[in-house]
C-alpha cells in the first residue's frame, strides 16, 4: 500500500512540475542565464569598461538608453530598432533625435555574446544589464539585475513623442508620467540623481538664461556664478542649441550624491530638475539625499530594478533578436504544389494519421497503468510479468514496517490408545515415506525447471 501510494505521489508530483514549467519562466530571474549563458555579466562588464575607456559620457548615455527604452511601451528594446516599412522606430522621436547614443556599444556586446551564447540572450537584457554597469564604473552603486526579458516586435516614434518626460514639463506632468508606469513620487527624485553624469544640450535649458516662461528675464532661481557661466557656453543664438553643458558642474562623470547638493543652492541646469525644490514633498527627499549619499546609492538601486521590470515580455512573448537594431527576417512562404488527383492519391496522408492513433495509444496504455496503480491494482496483471507482486514480496517487511510470520507447524496426529507392534512398525515405514516425499519436494522447490506432470 505504501509502495502505490508513494509511487502515485511521485506521479502527480512530476506532472504538476511539468505544468507549471512555463510559468516559472515566466517571470524575471537573477539566475536566468545561468545555466545558458553563464559569463553574460562578464561579457557585458567588459564591453561597458571598453566602451567608458573610448568616450567617457558613454556611462550617462547608456544610463539614458535604458531609461528610454523602458518608459516606452515596457522594457523591451525598442528604442534599438531602426526603421521600418511598417513601423517608424523611436531613434528619431523628438526626445532622441540626435541624443540618446550608444547603440553601437549595445551592438558590439551583442555580437561578443552571440559569439558564446547564440540565440539566447535578448538585447533588451543586455542594456539593462549595461546600465547597471554604467553607474557601478562610475563609481555608482552595484545592485542586482533580475533578467529573462525578450525583444519586442516594433517600435513607436509617436508613443515616445507623448510618453516621455520633458524637460520642460511642470512635475505634476512628469509625476503622472511615472505612474503611468507603475513609478511612484519617490522614484521621480531618486530616479532623476541619474543627472549626476552626462551632458544636455543648451536648448533644452536656454530659456532659463534669457527668456524665462516669456518674461525676458533669467530664472530668478538659478545661482547667479551659474547663469553667468551658462551664458557663456550657451550664448543666445541658434547654432549654439546642439552646444553642450554638464548636468553636475561638480562631478560630471563621477556617479554621486552632488546633483541633490546643486539643486540645494539652486544650481540644478533643468528646468525640472530644479522643480524639485518647489514641492514640499520632494525638497524633503532633496535634502536626505545630498546629506545621505548611502541613502541614494541603496534607493536608485531599487528604483533601477523596479523601472527594469515596466513592461517587460517573458516566456514565449517577444523574441530573441541576432541583431539588435533590426528584426529576422520573417520565414520564406510555404510553397504549395497542387497535384492531380489519383486513385493512390489520399494514400500519402495515412502515414500521419497512424503516427497520431499511436502516440493516442501510448498515452491512453499509459494512463490505464496509471490508473491501475494508484486504485491498488496490478500494472501488468499477474504472473512472472507481476512487477509490483514481486517488489512486495521481496520488500513488504521494509514498506509495512513489519516482519513475516514464521511458517506454520505440519499438523500432528490426534489418535488415542495403545500401539501395537505391527501398528509400531507400520509407523517407523510411514515415517520413512514423509521424510522421503519431504527431501523429494525439497529437490524439486530448489529445481523448478523440473515438470511434475507426464
Amino acid at each position: 500500500m505504501v509502495f502505490r501510494l508513494s509511487c502515485c505521489l511521485s506521479i502527480s508530483l512530476f506532472s504538476l512540475i511539468i505544468f507549471l514549467s512555463p510559468f516559472a519562466y515566466g517571470q524575471l530571474d537573477y539566475g536566468f542565464y545561468a545555466m545558458s549563458c553563464p559569463n553574460l555579466f562578464l561579457i557585458v562588464q567588459f564591453g561597458v569598461s571598453a566602451a567608458l575607456k573610448n568616450d567617457t559620457r558613454m556611462a550617462a548615455s547608456l544610463l539614458r538608453l535604458h531609461f528610454h527604452d523602458c518608459f516606452v511601451n515596457g522594457c523591451d528594446g525598442s528604442v534599438l530598432l531602426d526603421d521600418t516599412k511598417d513601423f517608424e522606430g523611436e531613434k528619431n522621436a523628438f526626445p532622441n533625435r540626435n541624443s540618446v547614443r550608444g547603440f553601437e556599444v549595445i551592438d558590439k556586446i551583442k555580437a561578443d555574446v552571440e559569439s558564446a551564447c547564440p540565440s539566447t540572450v535578448s538585447c533588451v537584457d543586455i542594456l539593462t544589464i549595461a546600465a547597471r554597469e554604467a553607474v557601478f564604473q562610475s563609481g555608482g552603486p552595484f545592485w542586482y539585475v533580475p533578467v529573462g526579458r525578450r525583444d519586442g516586435l516594433t517600435a513607436s516614434k509617436k508613443a515616445a513623442n507623448e510618453q516621455l518626460p520633458s524637460p520642460f514639463e511642470p512635475l505634476e506632468n512628469i509625476t503622472a508620467k511615472f505612474a503611468s508606469k507603475g513609478l511612484d513620487m519617490n522614484d521621480v527624485v531618486v530616479l532623476s540623481g541619474a543627472h549626476t553624469i552626462g551632458y544636455a544640450q543648451c536648448f533644452t535649458f536656454k530659456r532659463r538664461l534669457f527668456d524665462f516662461k516669456g518674461s525676458g528675464n533669467p530664472d530668478p532661481t538659478l545661482d547667479s556664478s551659474l547663469l553667468s557661466n551658462l551664458k557663456t557656453t550657451c550664448p543666445n543664438v541658434d547654432k549654439s542649441n546642439n552646444m553642450l553643458a554638464p548636468l553636475d558642474t561638480t562631478t560630471s562623470y563621477m556617479f554621486d550624491n552632488a546633483y541633490y547638493k546643486n539643486l540645494v543652492s539652486n544650481s540644478g541646469l533643468l528646468e525640472s530638475d530644479q522643480a524639485l525644490m518647489g514641492d514640499p514633498r520632494t525638497a524633503a527627499m532633496v535634502n536626505s539625499y545630498s546629506m545621505y549619499p548611502f541613502l541614494f546609492s541603496q534607493d536608485f538601486g531599487a528604483s533601477m530594478v523596479k523601472l527594469g521590470s515596466v513592461g517587460v515580455l517573458t516566456g514565449q512573448a517577444g523574441e530573441i533578436r541576432k541583431k539588435c537594431g533590426s528584426q529576422p527576417p520573417p520565414p520564406p512562404p510555404i510553397e504549395v504544389i497542387e497535384q492531380a488527383y489519383t486513385a493512390h492519391s489520399g494514400h500519402g496522408s495515412i502515414g500521419p494519421v497512424i503516427a497520431v492513433l499511436a502516440v493516442i495509444t501510448i498515452l491512453g496504455a499509459i494512463a490505464v497503468m496509471i490508473g491501475r496503480l494508484c486504485s491498488g491494482r496490478r500494472i501488468m496483471g499477474h504472473g512472472q510479468y507481476d512487477f509490483e507482486g514481486w517488489v512486495e514480496a521481496k520488500c513488504g517487511s521494509c514498506i509495512n514496517g513489519r516482519v513475516d510470520p514464521p511458517p506454520p507447524h505440519p499438523p500432528q496426529s490426534s489418535s488415542s490408545g495403545a500401539v501395537g507392534s505391527g501398528d509400531a512398525v507400520a509407523a517407523v515405514v510411514s515415517a520413512e515415506a514423509l521424510r522421503e516425499v519431504k527431501d523429494e519436494g525439497v529437490t524439486r522447490q530448489h529445481n523448478p525447471s523440473e515438470s511434475t506432470g507426464s
